[in-house]
């Protein structure tokens, strides 16, 4: 998943933020 990752980051550095916090505050 870190290669989709880095897709969404360079894609939409904001949507990756997004996806990143809603997995931390789960």
């Amino acid at each position: 998943r870190k290669g989709q990752a880095s897709a969404f980051y360079y894609g939409d550095p904001l949507g990756e933020m997004r996806l990143v916090s809603r997995v931390f505050e789960t």
